[in-house]
């Protein structure tokens, strides 16, 4: 049992950085209105680049409306939140992404924030893919608890859906690129009227996710990215360009 003010979370194969506790200590002891918060992460192993997550309350409790708004494994809590309340892992919760289905609790009674700092190395190689492949209908399953807490039932379809927006599933048709735009519509509704955060950060997130939509489609078939650039409205240029890169690519004959 923890006795101290603060729980700080560390996977067993990540680094935390030398001046990491002092750093988010300082971070809580000045907002006390946070109760959870966690920092940017360095990734090592089979990808390298910085991970960062959204700075202010606003903006993760958009994000906490997809997918986790700290990061679990560089996280710092503040202990009397989970104790006031009555917040803490279930053992009826699948094991994936349990952390998200904590935070959505938190977001009901507590605010969040990240500081900028890189405060941890975070591992990425097999264990991460295997895992992801091996868990896909207990993601499944933690999708469907977390939408109980926007207060939907929601369907396969949107669940997949759901999945698509965070990148665990790749879309491939024109059906499934449609759906995605229709529950990206329907949970922008949702956060409207339950005021989760402002207009505009959700409409900021929204606009992060569906852009990401747009890569993976490179691979489907050519009608599901045409059903892409006709939602859209057509495509900026920097996505044109990309587009036309990787065509004249796989003509060339190169991957």
């Amino acid at each position: 049992h923890c006795r101290g003010e603060y729980i700080i979370r560390c996977d067993a194969d990540d680094l935390s950085h030398p001046e990491r506790f002092a750093k988010q200590v300082a971070f809580m002891d000045a907002h006390p209105e946070i109760g959870m918060s966690g920092g940017a992460l360095q990734l090592f192993g089979d990808s390298d680049g910085i991970w960062k997550f959204p700075l202010d309350n606003d903006a993760c409790q958009a994000q906490a409306m997809f997918t986790t708004p700290v990061p679990d494994g560089a996280s710092i809590i503040r202990r009397s939140v989970l104790e006031r309340n009555g917040i803490g892992f279930k053992n009826a919760w699948p094991r994936v992404n349990a952390d998200w289905l904590l935070m959505l609790d938190m977001a009901k009674v507590s605010r969040f924030g990240n500081i900028p700092d890189i405060v941890l190395s975070y591992r990425r190689g097999e264990q991460n893919i295997s895992a992801m492949g091996r868990s896909m209908e207990a993601r499944r399953e933690t999708v469907h608890l977390a939408l109980r807490h926007l207060g939907l039932d929601g369907t396969p379809e949107q669940v997949d859906a759901h999945l698509t927006c965070i990148g665990t599933i790749k879309p491939k048709t024109s059906d499934h690129v449609r759906t995605v735009h229709a529950w990206l519509e329907t949970l922008e509704g949702i956060n409207a009227s339950s005021g989760r955060s402002s207009k505009e950060a959700f409409r900021k997130m929204k606009v992060i996710i569906w852009r990401r939509l747009f890569f993976p489609l490179q691979d489907a078939v050519p009608k599901a990215l045409w059903t892409y650039i006709k939602l859209n409205g057509g495509l900026p240029r920097d996505l044109a360009i990309y587009h036309f890169k990787v065509r004249i690519s796989r003509l060339l004959g190169r991957k």
